[in-house]
């Protein structure tokens, strides 16, 4: 027993000299200890202090983990000589960010032999054994812009007034009779709010997207069903009750689900940024742009006149809100583009996540005996996502860079979202043309067939009156005139 304690002791021992070797070997001060907010296309002095603890030559190499983000321009391996033990050595280096996003720095030390020479900027490779120190966090920004505020206070204005003209277009008594009958509701949100959440994290993960633009495609899984979808209902000979109930269902569900998900798997997206999901503000938003729809109730409950005329008007504001967000919008975050230029998996990304979703919604919807009418409106209802939610609870809720990266995503979705749609009305359209045309010329032939027919007719019976006439003028002569019968078939049978 005392045998096996004292070797216990030996091991303990043995570890906590490791650990204070390799603990305790290097020691690296950097100041800023993390660069949050640095401009883009900018650059920025780091300084750090080195303190030596080997005799010998000794590197330190600073490499990006992700030079599209930001780059080493100055001092990328500085070699440290002849330095006493225990001497602390300042030394610096030089970043340039490159474009919006977060990274991290790899700071290795690597032991120079004394007959190995190195010279600084890392052109000549002093690499032994090298041993990772740390990692610097350096997250790159966009210069603010004024018109990106004006766009962003833009967007949320026009968002809540078209909240509140849903309210008073919407009638209880319509969704009160779908809800009586709750299978296909419960499958729309089944869809909404499981199917979607999981189905964008999952394409995230499969592209190994960054960070910010992975948790941008996520917030925009979360969100509820968009106003365009009660259009393609209709469009595609959809359910309108149907689609109507469940983009009102999902509004009001979406303050409890979104932030739901963004408990459950939104911290995935923000760890490595070493920030916390801002559920508050999450709250705050989403009660925002939801709490309008009750004010268009209130509007139809005490005053019908003003609510149809404000209902009257959402067609018209929905149109200057598409053309909002793809002029002046685009104007004020040309980033996003060339982002997307940059980045092929943001275009993978916008076009999976309502494609897959629409087949994956009217195949669960099928399976449950939904019918093809119902199918169709709940596919429509999951796979088209209200943006704008996305993009104010992105904007007002987390910090940049994360807001800025992540608002990519919910524009390069709405960009993919209704070409399958766009398509299948087409479809839709030219197969009604073509049956339209088959039928109106079958019509003619049927019409044509009916007139020869008639005129065949009417050929016999003139004829047929014309054999009857024929005895009684033959009668009238001077052999039978003295035969002539009131029965001229009578008459003819005796000629």
């Amino acid at each position: 027993m005392a045998v096996f304690k004292d070797f216990a002791l030996i091991f303990v021992f043995i570890l906590n000299f490791k650990a204070l070797e390799v603990g305790g070997s290097y020691n690296i001060t950097f100041h800023p200890e993390s660069i949050e907010g640095q401009v883009e296309n900018q650059d920025r002095d780091v300084f750090y202090n080195y303190t030596c603890c080997y005799s010998n030559n000794t590197s330190i190499n600073i490499q990006s983990e992700n030079t599209g983000i930001v780059d080493i321009i100055r001092n990328r391996t500085t070699l440290f000589t002849d330095a006493a033990i225990g001497s602390v050595i300042p030394s610096s280096f030089t970043i340039r960010g490159n474009r919006l996003g977060r990274t991290t720095l790899r700071v290795t030390i690597h032991h120079v032999p004394p007959e190995q020479s190195c010279s600084e900027g890392g052109k000549t490779p002093c690499i032994t054994k090298g041993e990772l120190v740390t990692r610097y966090r350096v997250a790159i920004i966009r210069e603010e812009r004024v018109e990106q505020t004006i766009f962003t206070v833009g967007l949320a204005i026009i968002v809540i007034i078209l909240t509140v003209m849903m309210g008073c277009s919407v009638d209880l008594k319509i969704i009160w009779e779908v809800l009586k009958k709750p299978i296909a509701p419960a499958i729309g949100f089944l869809c909404q709010f499981i199917l979607m959440p999981l189905l964008g994290f999952g394409i995230s993960r499969l592209l190994r997207m960054e960070s910010g633009l992975g948790l941008g495609l996520f917030v925009v899984s979360c969100s509820p069903g968009g106003g365009a979808s009660n259009i393609y209902t209709v469009l595609l000979n959809g359910d309108l009750d149907l689609s109507v109930t469940m983009t009102f269902i999902s509004k009001i569900a979406a303050l409890g689900m979104m932030p739901f998900w963004m408990w459950a798997l939104g911290h995935v997206y923000v760890q490595d940024a070493q920030i916390t999901i801002p559920f508050a503000n999450i709250g705050y938003s989403l009660l925002a742009l939801v709490f309008p729809i009750g004010i268009g109730l209130l509007i139809k409950r005490f005053s019908p006149k003003v609510a149809d005329f404000l209902a009257k008007g959402t067609k018209w504001l929905s149109l200057f809100f598409i053309a909002y967000v793809f002029s002046f919008g685009i104007y004020a975050n040309l980033y996003m583009y060339r982002l997307m230029g940059r980045q092929p998996e943001v275009i993978l990304a916008g076009i999976m996540l309502p494609w897959v979703a629409y087949g994956l919604a009217f195949a669960l919807a099928m399976l449950l005996k939904q019918g093809v009418k119902r199918a169709t409106t709940i596919a429509i209802e999951t796979g088209i996502q209200d943006i704008a939610i996305a993009l104010i609870v992105l904007q007002f809720s987390f910090p940049n860079p994360e807001a800025d990266l992540a608002a990519v995503m919910p524009i390069a979705t709405v960009m993919f979202t209704p070409l399958p749609l766009v398509a299948a009305f087409a479809i839709i359209s030219i197969r009604k043309i073509v049956i339209t045309r088959a039928n109106k010329s079958e019509m003619r032939d049927i019409v044509e067939d009916e007139t020869k027919s008639q005129t065949e007719n009417s050929y016999y019976i003139e004829n047929s009156n014309t054999e009857k006439k024929i005895p009684s003028i033959y009668c009238v002569t001077p052999i039978c005139e003295n035969n002539i019968t009131k029965d001229p078939y009578a008459l003819g049978s005796r000629l």
